[in-house]
């Protein structure tokens, strides 16, 4: 697959998308589904693409949960604690994520962080 732009769009959302976001950045649903049959894209859940290849950091994994259960969904409790830095992952040393390293700034009172952040 050379499609920089999918690439760079990947990787600026922890190598997690769905089909909908692969289709606004301009890969049509045939080139996903080229994507996923050469083994460059997997689908772990319906909608959702990976790169392959690529271990999901808690970011990712986060993210994932978060699209495939659908537009109304959001990451709450301790992942979103974990997520914002307001609390220590206690398995991340043991995964080897850099949880807590750059953490997004929190939103501003009454609005909820963009889940393209």
């Amino acid at each position: 697959m050379h499609r920089p732009d999918v690439i760079e769009f990947l990787a600026q959302h922890h190598w997690v998308a769905t089909a909908g976001e692969l289709g606004a950045v301009g890969m049509s649903p045939d080139a996903v589904k080229r994507a996923r049959c050469s083994g460059w894209l997997l689908s772990p859940a319906r909608g959702v693409v990976v790169l392959a290849g690529i271990e999901l950091s808690f970011e990712g994994r986060a993210r994932l949960a978060q699209v495939a259960a659908g537009a109304e969904a959001f990451v709450s409790g301790p992942s979103a604690g974990v997520l914002y830095g307001l609390r220590r992952d206690a398995d991340a040393a043991d995964r080897g994520d850099d949880v807590g390293q750059s953490q997004p700034p929190l939103p501003a009172c009454g609005r909820r962080p963009s889940p393209h952040a």
